[in-house]
């Protein structure tokens, strides 16, 4: 077990290098955790910093017909802090684990997530500047019981995934500043070149006036 997890641990290390963004590698991120821990579908969470709510950016689930219901319900579902397994693990910054989604009071998926079969649910932060910017989830169709050290080795997933989103936000924000200075010394030399023009113009002038 020890070893399959250090292969899902180098596995998110591999695909974040190999990303250009996040949103490039969700899919293959979530498919290879999912895989790795023998569980069913996998979603991933954003948080609207304006609005303050939770939507779903990415989904991944075994193939199987069952799932449809229970994966429309989670594109069209928004959580506030404390609301549902995503807004749960949001307001404590802490991962999650429901044995059985089906006995949980606070699961508002439930009726969707009978249809599909689905009983064991967990889900950890993703941090990135001391704050929670997302929430992965994980649902297996077997009652699954809590495995501490699982959750440790998907805390320091999360703080992978949190750092990536880190530098690929300063890497924009370089990127924009190296731009907006090309574009205020391409208008600079714009700028000198009328001038140089408006004063020989100018000379010109002068010199059919003398």
């Amino acid at each position: 077990r020890n070893s399959e997890r250090v292969r899902m641990q180098y596995t998110v290390t591999r695909i974040l290098a190999e990303s250009a963004t996040l949103s490039n590698g969700l899919p293959n991120l979530l498919r290879a955790i999912c895989e790795s821990l023998g569980w069913d579908m996998a979603d991933l969470w954003l948080l609207n910093e304006q609005t303050r709510v939770m939507s779903c950016a990415e989904i991944w689930h075994r193939p199987s017909p069952e799932f449809a219901g229970f994966v429309e319900a989670t594109w069209q579902s928004k959580f506030s802090v404390g609301e549902g397994l995503p807004g749960r693990v949001w307001q404590d910054k802490q991962p999650h684990w429901i044995p059985d989604v089906i006995q949980d009071s606070n699961f508002p998926r439930r009726p969707q997530a009978i249809s599909a079969g689905l009983h064991g649910a967990l889900a950890f932060p993703v941090v990135s500047d001391g704050k929670v910017k997302a929430v992965i989830e994980f649902f297996s169709q077997q009652t699954q019981s809590p495995d501490d050290d699982l959750l440790k080795v998907l805390v320091v997933i999360g703080d992978q995934i949190g750092q990536f989103m880190e530098r690929k936000q300063a890497e924009a924000k370089i990127l924009s500043f190296s731009e907006e200075l090309k574009q205020k010394n391409c208008d600079l030399a714009t700028a000198l070149v009328e001038a140089q023009t408006a004063t020989k113009a100018k000379s010109a002038f002068l010199a059919t006036m003398s």
